[in-house]
């Protein structure tokens, strides 16, 4: 730990420091030493001072962290299993992030990179995970697999704001949707289908956006009986 002066007097200043210790790793303190306002500087190791610190992840990294445990990679490569997986299909990942994120996991000490050459190809990085990254890995794991997400969904935006629009105007948007949803839905059918020699959790995934769908067809077919049903009454009055 590198650290500058601390000169606690009150209990005041001592929690005030505590929770600073919590808050950041580099920051300026102004504490009164003998009446005379000091700024120490300090860069805290979490370890020593008993305070566990757990790396809070994105989808994003876990993904990316998850290729690299399975083998060395160029960000190349892991674009490349990224899209033979159809991973898009489920997470919003571009090929300029993979490059960012790369680098973001290497200052976090979880990755670590090699300049390697192979055959006529010019030299490029290749990511290993680290000791640290496979532990973040797991606990990451562990932590998405068994918490409760909330769904961040664009049509409940859609229906929020549909109030300038008129009751046939939502219901043939939601009509063209439902279209969508259904094609979408049958894709991802002959995806499993196809699938008999895919890993397990690659099927599950496959599986899981089928029942979201299926969920999505049944709301959608079920508004739309609930809209259409306004229209009529309205006709009828």
């Amino acid at each position: 730990m590198t650290r500058g002066r601390f000169v606690c007097h009150t209990p005041g200043q001592i929690k005030r420091l505590f929770f600073a210790l919590l808050r950041k790793k580099f920051f300026l303190s102004r504490i009164l030493d003998n009446g005379e306002e000091i700024i120490n500087y300090t860069t805290i190791d979490y370890n020593i001072i008993g305070v566990k610190m757990e790396q809070k992840l994105s989808n994003i990294e876990v993904i990316l962290l998850s290729i690299v445990n399975e083998k060395p990679s160029y960000a190349y490569e892991i674009d490349k299993i990224i899209e033979m997986r159809e991973m898009r299909r489920w997470i919003r990942v571009g090929v300029a992030s993979i490059y960012q994120v790369l680098k973001k996991l290497e200052r976090k000490n979880l990755v670590y990179s090699r300049n390697e050459k192979e055959g006529r190809m010019p030299e490029r990085k290749r990511y290993y995970v680290t000791a640290e990254g496979r532990k973040a890995l797991v606990e990451t794991s562990k932590r998405l697999l068994s918490s409760l997400e909330w769904y961040y969904l664009d049509l409940n935006v859609g229906l929020e704001t549909s109030d300038l629009l008129s009751t046939a105007e939502v219901a043939r948007c939601l009509k063209i949707r439902l279209a969508r949803v259904q094609n979408n839905k049958k894709r991802l059918e002959e995806i499993y289908a196809a699938g008999n020699g895919e890993a397990t959790k690659k099927k599950a995934v496959i599986n899981n956006l089928i029942n979201f769908r299926e969920a999505e067809i049944r709301f959608l077919q079920d508004y739309l009986r609930q809209i259409s049903g306004q229209v009529a009454a309205r006709t009828d009055g």
